[in-house]
C-alpha cells in the first residue's frame, strides 16, 4: 500500500510538472506570436505605402509590366497583413481576462451577422436560428466564433450557391451543444481531422480567400470555454 501511495504521489508530481511546463510553453508561444506579428506591421505598412507612392508619382514613366509588378507587391502586403491580423487574433484569445456574462446567445449571433452584413448582401445568404438560450461566457469571443463559422459557410459555396445557415442549441446534461449547419461544399472525409489546425487550408488562395487560421481561432475559443468543437459532413459546418 505504501509503495502504491509513493507511486501515486510521484505520478501526481510528474503530472503537475508537465502541466506547468505546458502552460509556460503555451504562454511563451502566444507572446512570441503577438510580438512577432505586431513588429511585422510597421515594415509591411512601409512596403505598401511606398509601392503606392511609386505607382502614383511615376505612373507616366512606368510601363504596364512595372505597374503590374507594383500591384503584385500591394496584393502580397494585403495578404500578409490579413495573415498577421489573424495570428494576432489567435494569440489574443483568452488573454484579455474579459468577464463571463450571462447573455442571450441570439443577440451575440445577431451581432456576428451584422458584422458580416456585406457578405450577406453580396451572397443572398439566409441565417436561421432556433432555441438559443442565455449562456454564461465571454460573448465577445463567441461573436468572433460565430463570425468565423458563419463567414465560412458563406464563403465555401459552390458557384451560384445561395448560403443557408442554421444555428440551434440543445442541453446535454451540464453542457450546451451548439450546432451550425450550412449547405456549402463540405469537407473531404480524409481531411476532417486537420481542419482546426493552424494554416491547414483545403483549397488554394485562387479558389477561396483565407489564411487557414479561422478554424484554429474557433477551436481555441471553444477550448477557452472548456468545450470541444468538431465537424461532420452531413451538411454540417461545425458542432461544439
Amino acid at each position: 500500500l505504501q509503495e502504491e501511495i509513493l507511486l501515486r504521489e510521484s505520478a501526481e508530481r510528474n503530472l503537475r510538472k508537465s502541466l506547468t511546463e505546458q502552460k509556460r510553453a503555451s504562454a511563451e508561444l502566444e507572446q512570441f506570436a503577438y510580438i512577432t506579428s505586431h513588429d511585422l506591421q510597421a515594415p509591411l505598412r512601409n512596403i505598401s505605402g511606398f509601392s503606392r507612392l511609386l505607382a502614383q508619382r511615376y505612373k507616366s514613366k512606368l510601363d504596364g509590366d512595372a505597374l503590374e509588378f507594383l500591384e503584385f507587391i500591394e496584393q502580397g502586403t494585403r495578404q500578409m497583413q490579413t495573415l498577421i491580423n489573424d495570428l494576432l487574433a489567435l494569440s489574443r484569445v483568452g488573454r484579455t481576462d474579459s468577464p463571463f456574462d450571462k447573455k442571450p446567445l441570439g443577440s451575440t449571433l445577431e451581432k456576428a451577422r451584422k458584422a458580416l452584413e456585406s457578405e450577406f448582401e453580396r451572397s443572398g445568404a439566409t441565417l436561421l436560428a432556433e432555441n438559443l438560450p442565455e449562456i454564461t461566457a465571454d460573448h465577445s469571443l463567441l461573436q468572433q466564433l460565430f463570425q468565423n463559422l458563419v463567414g465560412n459557410a458563406i464563403k465555401f459555396q459552390p458557384p451560384g450557391g445561395k448560403p443557408v445557415i442554421e444555428v440551434y442549441c440543445d442541453r446535454r446534461k451540464d453542457d450546451w451543444h451548439i450546432t451550425v449547419i450550412d449547405n456549402g461544399i463540405g469537407i473531404p472525409a480524409d481531411r476532417m481531422e486537420n481542419i482546426f489546425a493552424v494554416f491547414r487550408r483545403l483549397h488554394g488562395p485562387d479558389e477561396y480567400e483565407g489564411t487557414g487560421i479561422g478554424l484554429a481561432i474557433c477551436r481555441k475559443i471553444v477550448a477557452y470555454h472548456g468545450g470541444q468543437i468538431w465537424a461532420e459532413n452531413r451538411s454540417k459546418g461545425a458542432e461544439f
